[in-house]
């Protein structure tokens, strides 16, 4: 094994055993010369370098199998490994509190310090004026040279993300699972294009189940690649304001979106605003804060006409195929078409015990062969987590339900929703018009 195997394995190895969003990581890629040192010391250099024991505990476990399988996935499967030591890892992540020690990647990586990114976020159930806003931006600001930096999410960040790539510009999307998933599903083709024009990241491990708690772990990522988060429509309760925090936090300046104040889609921005966010209604009065620190990449003063054939054609693929299901108090005035079964594909997880530390297959991967058929059969029901199978539960109590029953039930709403899709991926409950799922057995 060549030595640039060894670093990208020890890096592998210092990600895997402190896991996303420990600050440890940064005491020790500061304290260390390099990672190879890391994976050498020992309980007494752990300790000078400031680490907790319980973190130090964790760090003895000098065993790379995992790594080595990890590695020799990502190259088989043309995985970028963007390393802490890397000259292209982005200086402005460095200086948060906790930086990922390890992104994996997709795509094109860029000297992402020499882009102005702008992170747009909102809520997944937004309504289709609100996803028009988010385009309409989106567009223009990646036009005028700014980056756009989503979590790939529906809704709002998929506007964002759609938008840019129409606009024939670099944009880069942030994941809450293994880089070797797609998810959500209904995106693919944003993954199938964004790979090839921009950039994918995840700090979290392939074969990584995107499971509700690491999308606030993410959104600390989303935020610190960015000069700017702008925050679209979010309910009080939305993940996009975990991604203001964090923002907040790293010292990088909030623009929010004003609304009426009795939609409950505006809570959010309006809450931000009165907590001293800058209002925001066009991409200029975003991107024209940046121009001076980033001369050579924006012009404001270029002529941007967004095509209305093209905003249609989003917001058609959002709403007429159900892939954006509208908060009730602001639905968009118009009939949605009964859906069919979105597409879905998954392949059976490996046995998940505690015992057996290999990685698990990936549950949707990206498909090449589009004549291929998109379904699969429903994996066994013993596969699923326990919150998983929480939920699938409850439906035989009711045959209809909604994420907000669920949630009503002491499950986070985000991580309910995560579950619902995950479910509906595997082809064990369809979605319904109106925001309400049924199994399919």
């Amino acid at each position: 094994m060549g030595n640039a195997d060894l670093h990208d394995l020890y890096y592998i190895w210092l990600s895997s055993v402190l896991r996303p969003g420990n600050s440890s990581a940064k005491l020790l890629l500061e304290y260390f010369d390099d990672v190879e040192d890391i994976y050498n010391a020992g309980e007494k250099e752990y300790a000078d370098a400031g680490i907790s024991e319980k973190d130090a505990k964790r760090l003895e476990n000098k065993d790379l199998d995992l790594a080595n399988e990890y590695l020799a996935y990502c190259k088989k499967d043309r995985i970028g490994l963007l390393c802490y030591d890397h000259p292209y890892y982005p200086q402005r992540l460095k200086h948060i509190e906790n930086p990922p020690a390890l992104l994996y990647y997709r795509g094109r990586v860029e000297h992402l310090d020499d882009y102005p990114l702008i992170a747009m976020v909102g809520t997944r159930s937004c309504s289709e004026r609100g996803f028009r806003q988010a385009y309409v931006t989106a567009y223009k600001a990646a036009s005028y040279g700014a980056v756009v930096v989503t979590g790939l999410a529906v809704g709002i960040d998929s506007a964002c993300t759609r938008a840019a790539l129409d606009a024939d510009a670099y944009s880069v999307g942030v994941l809450g699972c293994g880089i070797d998933r797609i998810y959500p599903w209904q995106n693919k083709d944003l993954f199938y294009r964004l790979s090839a024009r921009g950039l994918i990241i995840s700090e979290f491990a392939p074969f990584t189940r995107p499971e509700g708690t690491n999308f606030p772990i993410r959104n600390r990522v989303i935020s610190g690649l960015g000069v700017a988060t702008a925050i679209f429509e979010a309910n009080e309760k939305s993940g996009a304001l975990i991604t203001a925090d964090h923002a907040l936090y790293q010292g990088r300046q909030i623009f929010a979106i004003p609304g009426a104040v009795d939609n409950s889609l505006y809570a959010g921005p309006l809450g931000l605003i009165k907590s001293g966010a800058i209002v925001f209604t066009e991409a200029e009065d975003i991107v024209s804060e940046y121009s001076l620190l980033f001369p050579h990449r924006i012009n404001v003063d270029r002529k941007v006409n967004v095509p209305e054939k093209l905003i249609q054609k989003a917001v058609d693929n959002a709403f007429l195929d159900n892939i954006i299901v509208p908060d009730k108090e602001s639905a968009p005035n118009r009939t949605l078409a009964k859906p069919g079964k979105a597409e879905k594909r998954a392949q059976k997880d490996k046995d998940d015990s505690k015992k057996d530390s290999s990685p698990k297959k990936v549950l949707y991967e990206e498909k090449t062969d589009e004549k291929a058929s998109p379904h699969a059969p429903n994996p066994n029901v013993s596969a699923l987590s326990a919150q998983e199978k929480v939920i699938y539960d409850m439906f035989e109590e009711k045959d209809v339900l909604s994420a907000d029953e669920i949630a009503s039930r002491g499950i986070k709403i985000d991580d309910a929703l995560s579950s619902l899709t995950l479910l509906e991926v595997y082809g064990l409950i369809e979605m319904l018009p109106g925001g309400n799922y049924r199994r399919t057995d």
